[in-house]
């Protein structure tokens, strides 16, 4: 009995740190789903822009020639 009350404090020390850890981790989960379906969101968001201005300029079927003027300070 004397064994099992000197364990009582340590246990509640490590149920408390299990505590902490787990909401440490609930929260950066709450935090990465949220930077995920923000990502989502900027990903759909970009592939219809790409998609409505595919369909005001059709491919060429060529790459545009390089340029040989300069504009700028770009030397």
């Amino acid at each position: 009995m004397e064994r099992l009350k000197a364990q009582n404090p340590d246990l509640k020390d490590r149920v408390t740190d299990r505590d902490a850890t787990i909401e440490e981790l609930t929260e950066f989960k709450k935090f990465a789903l949220s930077r995920l379906a923000a990502q989502h969101v900027e990903i759909m968001r970009c592939a219809v822009r790409s998609r409505s201005s595919s369909r005001l300029h059709p491919p060429t079927g060529h790459l545009p020639r390089a340029r040989t003027t300069v504009y700028g300070t770009c030397s």
